[in-house]
């Protein structure tokens, strides 16, 4: 979401429209993300996508119409049509999607403030009103904090969505609701009255590495093909610097034995430990485990695993702290070469962020 926010900034401060397609409700199975997000610029241009496909190639068409109209529309398709199975889309489901003109001034600003929330770890609720398409509702920015940004015409509809605000922000998934006349609160999707999609924000989680070595660099690589905010740590100078890790938000030289001197790692934190000797690991995990992070892994054989848990167990760690510690680290897919390595190692990492576990795709 960060990277579309400045992107709408961009163009709108450069005097340019654009459209944005937004997936507002699925049923059944579908081809794309349930935060899938498609700007289509004037020029035809693209950032982010839809799904691909046939599907992106018909909401790219309509995408032009609503640039040129500059009114909305919502575009609603089941992927078990003809058109959809001449393109190999029979997924079964239906979505719904939602595409906004985008431009001028305050449509500028109001997402140059998305995009700074995020690039300074903020959360909110984004609030998108749907109905009717053609007529923009305006656009409202409820921080953690309460704090608004923007707003919305419908002040009962304003209303409702900052009380609601909290609860969508935990669930951390996004919503299409409904402001019902007379009702107290949003209603479920479905329920007659005006419709309002509730998106929850939140940054990139964070791909901490501890190893500049092989391993390491191949790691951050992917992750932040992934779309990590990727950090390495590394008390070498001469591993651990900006050229070598282009793509990281940040690479710090620093003592493993200090090795969260600059980080306070949170829930939404992967740290992964691969330096380049068993005891160096060892300090680093001593101190990952007592962080609230999503994800710990260390690489390493399972004898060195074994020796270094009978270590920690003597310094006073229980067994369910250590039944944190993914080690060895990545899923067993008879990686070799550090870029193999790495891919074992973004897939768990992957897994763990989803909710997904070792479950395989084919089926046979």
């Amino acid at each position: 979401m960060r990277a579309i926010a400045e992107e709408i900034a961009r163009v709108c401060e450069a005097g340019e429209s654009a459209c944005l397609a937004t997936l507002i409700h699925s049923v059944g199975s579908v081809p794309m993300s349930q935060r899938a997000k498609l700007l289509v610029r004037a020029d035809g241009s693209l950032a982010g996508t839809i799904g691909g496909g046939c599907l992106e190639a018909e909401v790219w068409q309509l995408a032009r119409e609503v640039i040129g109209e500059g009114r909305g529309r919502c575009l609603s398709v089941r992927l078990d049509q003809a058109a959809a199975a001449a393109e190999g889309l029979v997924c079964g489901g239906r979505v719904e999607i939602l595409l906004e003109p985008v431009g001028g001034a305050e449509t500028a600003a109001f997402y140059r403030e998305v995009a700074a929330l995020l690039a300074g770890g903020g959360r909110a609720v984004l609030a998108t009103p749907v109905d009717p398409a053609d007529a923009p509702g305006g656009h409202l920015l409820v921080r953690a904090d309460g704090s608004l940004v923007g707003g919305l015409d419908d002040a009962s509809m304003q209303a409702a969505v900052v009380a609601a605000a909290p609860e969508v922000l935990a669930a951390g998934v996004p919503r299409l609701a409904v402001c019902a006349p007379g009702a107290t609160g949003l209603q479920a999707a479905g329920a007659p009255g005006r419709r309002v999609f509730l998106e929850p924000l939140a940054p990139e989680p964070t791909l901490l590495i501890f190893g500049a070595g092989h391993v390491g660099l191949a790691t951050a690589r992917m992750g932040a093909l992934v779309g990590m905010r990727v950090v390495v740590v590394d008390d070498r100078a001469e591993f651990a610097h900006r050229a070598r890790f282009p793509g990281a938000e940040a690479v710090v030289v620093e003592s493993f034995t200090d090795a969260f001197a600059r980080f306070t790692p949170d829930e939404s934190t992967f740290i992964v430990i691969v330096t380049r000797g068993h005891q160096h690991d060892e300090t680093v995990l001593a101190q990952a485990l007592r962080t609230p992070a999503r994800y710990v892994g260390m690489i390493g054989s399972r004898r060195k695993v074994a020796v270094i848990f009978r270590r920690l167990r003597e310094q006073g760690f229980s067994e369910a702290e250590l039944a944190r510690v993914r080690a060895p680290i990545g899923l067993a897919i008879g990686a070799d070469t550090p870029e193999e390595i790495a891919v074992s190692i973004l897939a768990e990492v992957i897994a763990v962020r989803r909710g997904a576990w070792r479950e395989a795709l084919s089926v046979r």
